[in-house]
């Protein structure tokens, strides 16, 4: 039997993001974009290369989103997301 109350054992917040993907951003040149005043990011297809560039879009996007729950500035958040990624990517350690 699959247990539906997870989020109650895990204590997770659960919340209303979206992740949304779109051809190409009029406005500028970026590979995403997460907007402040709501949960949501864009990830500009024409803005990458391959399917792995795509997914690394998508995951610092959503790194942004979670950040911006604890009010960091922009350059703290990409000091933190540039961690993360040295460490899944086995770069460095903490």
């Amino acid at each position: 039997m699959i247990n539906t109350k997870w989020h109650e054992i895990y204590d997770i917040r659960e919340g209303s993001y979206s992740s949304d993907f779109r051809i190409h951003n009029p406005l500028d040149n970026s590979r995403g974009d997460t907007y402040s005043d709501m949960q949501q990011s864009w990830t500009n297809l024409a803005s990458h290369e391959s399917l792995f560039e795509i997914f690394d879009t998508v995951n610092h996007e959503a790194l942004h989103v979670a950040l911006k729950r604890e009010d960091f500035t922009i350059e703290i958040e990409h000091i933190i997301i540039r961690k993360i990624n040295q460490v899944l990517y086995n770069i460095s350690s903490i």
